[in-house]
């Protein structure tokens, strides 16, 4: 039988997938400790802002945010699927792999630094020394490229503005009316 605490590990591991999981990587990383609808909307690029309400009240369901005055914090952090490759290091999260292999990358180093002769067994000490610094680092590689979502809000204040140098009210009534404009002006043509 499963304690209550298993339960609700592997409840909140089965619905912290997906979209889910980049807006709880996003809470996680954000720079202040709140984060609003519209923002999280526009950081992870989703179509409308009741997308990213409905992934911010899954995690509140989950217990692992709070709503306050409408802004969300973050109150429980879980390590989940591919989170658990993961460490915080203050805000920052760091690959396991890289502290491995920074440690034997230093090893490494400090073993080249005191080799006295080179003979069979120096040989093979680089040759193991280097490809398990190699191996770790390429494995700190891979969990890097699998993290939820790197977007920040400073990449979606970028994408914002670079939206608007190309349609100056991105998201308002002119865009909206440009394909509309087109439709009925071909409509015309043929009737």
């Amino acid at each position: 039988m499963k304690s209550p605490e298993q339960a609700e590990s592997e409840r909140v591991a089965s619905e912290l997938k997906g979209n889910t999981l980049r807006v709880y990587w996003y809470v996680m990383n954000a720079n202040k400790q709140t984060v609003g609808v519209r923002e999280v909307q526009r950081a992870l690029n989703f179509s409308s802002p009741t997308l990213a309400l409905y992934h911010l009240d899954k995690l509140k369901d989950l217990g692992l945010v709070s709503k306050d005055t409408g802004e969300y914090r973050l109150i429980k952090e879980v390590k989940v699927d591919v989170l658990k490759q993961f460490l915080r290091l203050g805000r920052v999260f760091v690959p396991r792999f890289a502290l491995y292999a920074t440690l034997f990358t230093g090893l490494f180093g400090y073993y080249l630094y005191i080799i006295p002769d080179l003979n069979l067994y120096t040989f093979f000490g680089i040759i193991f020394g280097g490809l398990g610094s190699a191996i770790f680092w390429f494995e700190t590689w891979k969990a890097w490229k699998q993290q939820p979502e790197r977007t920040t809000v400073e990449q979606a204040d970028q994408n914002r503005r670079s939206m608007s140098r190309i349609a100056p009210s991105y998201g308002g009534e002119e865009l909206r009316r440009i394909p509309l404009q087109r439709s009925l002006s071909a409509m015309a043509l043929l009737g």
